[in-house]
């Protein structure tokens, strides 16, 4: 039996989370045990089964499914925990550099599309230098629509602090010649700006073979 000062939550209250072993990590993710493994043990075959923590970085849901007593709301908890931690990283790592061209942007969108076939949007917040503070992935959808509501927007938008921002999404068809659900939601998202004092610099379409402007066309 482990005393419970060693067990993983409170391990971390008495000695900070830079204490915890990976197992022990995950341990926390978990929450429990089943009946015929205790939440160690399923850590330990979690991580025996996809590598370890290197292998965990790129776990499927198939793959954790596949461990012995690792049900769906388990198996979904560990993936949603990876991602979180993936858009934090990125976050985190894009440097605070001056914006000179939607170039830039699109570069710094389209490599972070990891399925070109969903549909996704993406909120790049931009400082009153003219510096970049964060691109965000607002959303990943169906092949056909996205859901993302103009409010959505501007509460990351301010809540990074933004003094302009570009909005981005991908055509799942490959082509980036704008919708009139597009054009719509662009002048919604553009009224709501003025009205909140963020600029709104752009609207890119990503498609097959780069991206369309829907300033440089004219719809802005």
């Amino acid at each position: 039996m482990i005393p419970k000062t060693e067990l993983p939550r409170e391990k971390l209250v008495k000695s900070g989370i830079e204490s915890l072993s990976d197992q022990e990590l995950l341990c926390l993710i978990l929450r429990s045990g089943t009946s015929k493994y205790d939440m160690f043990d399923l850590a330990h075959r979690i991580l025996l089964k996809v590598g370890g923590i290197n292998g965990l970085a790129t776990a499927r849901l198939g793959e954790l499914l596949d461990v012995d007593g690792i049900k769906l709301a388990k198996a979904c908890s560990i993936i949603a925990s990876i991602e979180l931690s993936k858009r934090i990283l990125y976050v985190s790592a894009i440097p605070k550099t001056k914006v000179s061209s939607m170039q830039e942007i699109y570069q710094m969108i389209v490599k972070n599309i990891n399925d070109p076939f969903q549909e996704q949007m993406f909120l790049v917040c931009i400082n009153a230098q003219k510096e970049v503070i964060c691109c965000l992935n607002l959303f990943k959808g169906t092949a056909s629509s996205h859901l993302v509501h103009p409010r959505d927007i501007f509460r990351e938008a301010v809540k990074n602090n933004a003094e302009f921002i570009v909005i981005a999404h991908n055509h799942p068809s490959g082509d980036a010649t704008p919708s009139e659900q597009d054009i719509v939601a662009t002048e919604e998202i553009v009224a709501l700006g003025e009205k909140m004092g963020i600029h709104v610099v752009d609207h890119l379409i990503i498609g097959r073979n780069g991206f369309l402007s829907l300033k440089y066309q004219g719809y802005m």
